[in-house]
Parts: C-alpha cells; sequence; structure tokens
C-alpha cells in the first residue's frame, strides 16, 4: 500500500513539473525613453527568479498606444525565450487615475452646490418679488402711524436682507462656475487614460535551469515626442550671440515617467525608411494624359517670402460641448514646428516660410488638418473618435538573449568647434564657429552628451527626469552654443521707415538645429519671435533682433526733380528720391539699404534710369540695393531718380 502511495505521488509530482506554470506578474520599470518627434521608445528592466519548466511572465499596465510590431525583448539567464504575445486587457477593471477620480467627484460636487445655488436664488427672488408686491398698503387699513412704521420696517430689513442673500449667492455661483471650469480643463487634459485598455505582453519562457533571470524589454509608444525650442541672445553687436538649444518634450502614453533617463532624437520613426523610386516618365498629348500622369508638375507654394504669415494662434475645443481642449498637438504638417495647446485650449506659434497645413491632434480625439488660408486666426474643433480597438496577439521582432547595451558611439565635440552644454562636459577655449578676432568667451556648461549617429544625432541627459502621462509640456536644456555673428542694419524705407538689427551667423549647419521656434533677445530685452529655418541650402543663418529706434531714416520725393511733361502722343514723368540716414549711436555700424525703380512689363511703357545713387542695381528686378558704413552721429544722404514714358490716354501710378 505505501508503494502505491508513493508510487501515485511520484507520478504527480513528475505531472505537476511537466505542466507549465501559471502566469506571473512580470513586474520592470522604466529605466530610459528615447523621444523621437513624435513617438517615444520605452524601455523597460526588471529581474526574476525562475524555476525549470515552461512558464509564461506577464507585464501589465503598459501604454495603450504601445506599436506592436516595434517590441523587443532581451534577457539573460538560463531559459530559452519561446514567444512575445502583446494583448489589450479587456477584461480586468483597470484602476482609474487617482487625479482623473479625484476631478470627476469635485465636479459633481460642484454640480451639486451650483444646483442648490440655482434653487436658492429662485426663492430669493420670489421673496423679493413678493415684498414689492405687497409693500404698498394703505395707510388707512394699519390704522395708526406706528402700525405703518412697523410695516415698513419689516419691509425694509426682509428686503434687504434678501437683496444681500442674492448677491452672495450670486458671488458664490461665479466661484462656484471659476473653479467648476479650471477643474473640467483639467479633466479634459486627462482624458483617453481611462478609455482604452492597458497593453499587455507575455513572455512564454522554456527555463531550464533555475536562477535569477533579467530583462531588458523596449516598445515604441505613441502620444508622445518633443519639438525644438530656442532662445536667442545678444548682448550687443560687439559680443557673440548665445543660442539656447531646447526640447518641449510632452507624453501622454497612459504610462507615469519616474526617475528616467531620456535620450532626444532628430529623427521621426514614424516616417518609412524606403528610398523612391523613379516611375517612368511618359510623356503624351495632354487630351490622352491624366492629371495624375504628370508626376514634375510645377507647384505654386502660396507661402512664399511675399505672403508669409509671421505668426498663427487660436484655440481648440470639442465638439460635443464646445470645452477647451489642453495638450493638443499643433504641428506644421511636415515640419518640426509645433506647440501644444494651455489650459484654455489656446496654441500660438510662428509659421515657417513653407507652411500649408496644420495638424491637430489629440488622444481620443480625431486627427484633423487645416488649410492656411491666410487667416491669423484658426480656431479647431475636434470630434471623439469612436474607433475601438480590437485585441491582437502578435509575436514581437528582435528576440534575443543577449546582453542589453545602449549602443551608441559618444562622439566628443572639440573645443576648436563649439562651446556645447553637453552633459558632464566641461569645454573651455574658443566659442566661435568660424574663425574670428574676437575674444573668446568661457562658460561651464552641464547638461547632456551630443551623439553623432550615422543617420541622426541623439542628445543624452544624464540628469534623470520625471513626467507625468498628462500632456503638459517640459522644456529641457539641451545645449547652449556661443557664435560668432555679423551684425549688420537691413531696412526697406518704401515699406517701413524702421531699421532693423540682423545677425548673419555662418556655418550654422554645423551646429545641427532643427526647425524650430526661436524667442529672440537683444540688450537683456525680448525682442520678439522668430522661426530657425534650417531647410536652406546656405550657410548663413540671418536673425532679425527687432527695430534699432537709434537709427533713423526718411525716405521723400525731391520737388526740384520730380517733374511731368507731355510729347505729342506721350507722357513723360521724372521721378527722384532721397534718402536721409543716420547712426544715433556710439559705434560704427554697417546698413543695408534696399529700394526700387520700376520694371516695365509692357512696349508701350519704357522705363529709363537716370542715376542709382552708387547702389547696387539689379536690372531685372529693378531692386537697387546700397551697404552703407555709417560712423557714430554721421548723416549722409543717398538720391536715385528714373523717367518713365507711356501712352498719353492711359494713366500709370508712380511711387
Amino acid at each position: 500500500m505505501k508503494q502505491f502511495y508513493f508510487l501515485l505521488l511520484g507520478m504527480l509530482c513528475s505531472l505537476a513539473y511537466a505542466q507549465p506554470e501559471k502566469p506571473d506578474h512580470f513586474k520592470t520599470t522604466i529605466k530610459q525613453v528615447k523621444v523621437f518627434l513624435h513617438s517615444a521608445e520605452i524601455t523597460r528592466t526588471g529581474s526574476i527568479y525562475l524555476l525549470p519548466g515552461d512558464t509564461t511572465l506577464i507585464m501589465k499596465q503598459l501604454s495603450p498606444y504601445m506599436d506592436k510590431k516595434s517590441i523587443q525583448v532581451r534577457g539573460e539567464g538560463d531559459f530559452k525565450i519561446l514567444a512575445v504575445n502583446h494583448q489589450f486587457d479587456f477584461l480586468s477593471v483597470r484602476q482609474k487615475h487617482a487625479r482623473t477620480q479625484l476631478l470627476s467627484d469635485s465636479i459633481k460636487t460642484i454640480q451639486a452646490a451650483l444646483q442648490q445655488a440655482a434653487v436658492q436664488m429662485e426663492l430669493l427672488e420670489q421673496k423679493i418679488d413678493f415684498l414689492n408686491s405687497n409693500k404698498k398698503i394703505s395707510p388707512a387699513k394699519l390704522g395708526d402711524v406706528e402700525k405703518l412704521q412697523k410695516v415698513l420696517r419689516f419691509y425694509e430689513t426682509e428686503l434687504q436682507t434678501a437683496c444681500e442673500s442674492k448677491m452672495q449667492s450670486e458671488n458664490h455661483q461665479k466661484e462656484f462656475n471659476k473653479q467648476l471650469n479650471k477643474y473640467q480643463a483639467e479633466l479634459q487634459q486627462l482624458v483617453g487614460k481611462d478609455e482604452k485598455p492597458n497593453s499587455e505582453i507575455h513572455l512564454v519562457l522554456r527555463v531550464l535551469k533555475a536562477g535569477k533571470a533579467t530583462f531588458k524589454i523596449s516598445y515604441l509608444a505613441g502620444n508622445a515626442g518633443w519639438f525644438p525650442k530656442y532662445d536667442i541672445r545678444a548682448r550687443d553687436v560687439a559680443s557673440p550671440i548665445e543660442i539656447d538649444y531646447k526640447a518641449s518634450l510632452y507624453q501622454n502614453t497612459g504610462e507615469d515617467w519616474k526617475n528616467v533617463r531620456l535620450i532626444f532624437s532628430n529623427i521621426d520613426a514614424n516616417e518609412t525608411g524606403l528610398a523612391p523610386e523613379l516611375p517612368v516618365w511618359k510623356l503624351n498629348y495632354d487630351r490622352l494624359s491624366r492629371p495624375a500622369d504628370n508626376i514634375f508638375g510645377a507647384y505654386n507654394n502660396p507661402w512664399d517670402g511675399n505672403n508669409r504669415l509671421n505668426e498663427i494662434r487660436g484655440r481648440v475645443v470639442s465638439t460635443e460641448d464646445g470645452s477647451p481642449i489642453p495638450g493638443v498637438n499643433v504641428v506644421v504638417k511636415g515640419s518640426t514646428t509645433g506647440a501644444v495647446t494651455d489650459f484654455e485650449g489656446n496654441y500660438s506659434l510662428v509659421l515657417p516660410n513653407n507652411a500649408t497645413t496644420l495638424v491637430f491632434s489629440f488622444i481620443g480625439m480625431q486627427t484633423q488638418e487645416e488649410e492656411l488660408d491666410g487667416s491669423r486666426v484658426i480656431d479647431v474643433a475636434l470630434q471623439p473618435d469612436t474607433q475601438e480597438l480590437n485585441e491582437v496577439v502578435v509575436t514581437a521582432l528582435g528576440i534575443s538573449r543577449e546582453k542589453a547595451s545602449l549602443g551608441y558611439s559618444t562622439t566628443t565635440i572639440g573645443a576648436d568647434k563649439l562651446s556645447g552644454r553637453v552633459a558632464g562636459v566641461s569645454i573651455r577655449g574658443n566659442s566661435s564657429v568660424r574663425a574670428s578676432s574676437r575674444p573668446s568667451y568661457q562658460k561651464t556648461l552641464i547638461q547632456g552628451v551630443r551623439v553623432q549617429n550615422q543617420t541622426s544625432v541623439d542628445f543624452v541627459i544624464d540628469e534623470p527626469y520625471s513626467l507625468k502621462s498628462n500632456a503638459q509640456p517640459l522644456l529641457i536644456d539641451l545645449q547652449q552654443y556661443e557664435v560668432e555673428a555679423m551684425f549688420e542694419y537691413f531696412t526697406v524705407p518704401k515699406l517701413n521707415s524702421s531699421v532693423f538689427l540682423i545677425a548673419k551667423i555662418y556655418d550654422w549647419n554645423k551646429l545641427g538645429f532643427l526647425e524650430g521656434e526661436a524667442n529672440l533677445y537683444f540688450e537683456q530685452a525680448f525682442v520678439g519671435k522668430s522661426i530657425l529655418e534650417t531647410g536652406s541650402f546656405g550657410d548663413t543663418l540671418r536673425l532679425s533682433l527687432g527695430r534699432d529706434r537709434s537709427v533713423v531714416i526718411k525716405r521723400e520725393k525731391m520737388a526740384e526733380f520730380t517733374k511731368r511733361k507731355a510729347f505729342g502722343n506721350n507722357k513723360v514723368e521724372r521721378t527722384g528720391i532721397r534718402l536721409t540716414v543716420r547712426n544715433n549711436k556710439a559705434q560704427p555700424i554697417m546698413v543695408n539699404i534696399l529700394d526700387q525703380i520700376p520694371v516695365s512689363v509692357n512696349n508701350s511703357i519704357n522705363v529709363y534710369v537716370l542715376s542709382d545713387g552708387e547702389g547696387q542695381l539689379n536690372k531685372d528686378t529693378g531692386i537697387i540695393k546700397w551697404q552703407l558704413p555709417l560712423q557714430p552721429d554721421e548723416q549722409r544722404e543717398l538720391t536715385f531718380s528714373y523717367e518713365v514714358k507711356y501712352p498719353r490716354y492711359e494713366t500709370v501710378s508712380l511711387e
């Protein structure tokens, strides 16, 4: 009997050993996040003690916006990874975000208080109406003066009390509504976290030997990214320019980042890496061709230099109730220029020259594109995204048991090129990008390491950061440069009587900048916003630092030279222009001045240049350019003149 008992026990133990163990909840922590322009690669690490046999590890509460095709798993230990599956957690009851629940409860409390205040207001208004309708009582009915005085005092007291209570109730309603709007705006920012199921990653393992196993899991998540931002400061025209290169980071991945290592990459992980193929250009008669056949058709960009918008703003609301939506990503399509809406749903950004479309995207809302039509204000109403998620199970890519490594080949930024704020690196020496006789400026800059890869640039930040999943942007310094610049003044007096200070930065493409919005400062004062356009093929970057009131220019017609005559069937108009420029500054300057002479596009209109004022005249465009050096307190005059001949019966507008 005992032998049979032990035999049965042995069979049960061997059967239990042969069966896979129950799934185990595998806890991991986020250690590193590589932030791309419109997504983020999240890297988690964790360890667990495993017993021999087949087992499944489940990682829960992961981002609902995970790209299942991007999952990579690396492990170290005596085991084999049989499969990596991704699925959504539809069955378990997901815990609401604590702040979301608190806001919802607060909103319900305020709404109940508003209803009670509305009832109180209605009662007070009825009481006031009752008192006003009954205060007209005949003295004969009261009998004597004493009763009349008591009645009047009663009405006065009651009416005053009711009116004061009504005012207090109105003030309370205003405060309740104000607080309600704040809570609703913040709650709207968190919308989406609790509306989609969290992701899970299931690791199916075959453990060969008991022991500790370590894992590194990485995946791509949406609703995260960064925009380049710049602060450009010029102390004076004798000092180098300081450029603070910053990252405006946002994330609403559904996972809070706590003390993570951040890496910013200048590539868009959502873009395809396939090189384009040039199809055969099939030429045929137009009547036999389709519009799509002409792949080399000219593209007319409505946002050229003459029509360019400078800054655009607007408000983003929901189509359901018209409430503002904070945290909406507003991006200029095809560029890295963008912004995030604030608590009131407002946004503003400076547009690059090639801007044609704005893209509005937010969690739980349908992405919307708006064409730029010349308006400086674009308000948008986003519709809820009702698309449902379907449960999927996939096998991940890149399964490996090799030890995890960062995989970066870092490079050193030499002091002979830049003075860069790179984390943990202090560079001293020449601070200019191009050779100059100006004195160098020394800085100790500690923020991150700039890594030059084959096809991208990464900024590895040493200091750990924490960022909740709420789409609120966080501004992080990447690098700071001191670069030599050539300062000159620029004016077009025919269009604007102001003189603008321009900074010209040479070899700017060596700095690795992306297109983005820039705040400009000159002499410790904010002078406005601009856009750092990096799509130019030139090696000179021009920055306008605003108007300088110390340099003045005046444009006027020379009355003694301007004449109009008639010769037979023709008219002849002669025009002379005088430009007066004065430098009221204490240092010499260089002023670039542009003006113009008309260019005829009609054979019956003839233009004759009488004098170009010793400027550089472009005969094709009629533009005259002067590069005028001015000493302190120096004033100079420039004159040019032209003559126009046209038919007597026609009218031509000059100046």
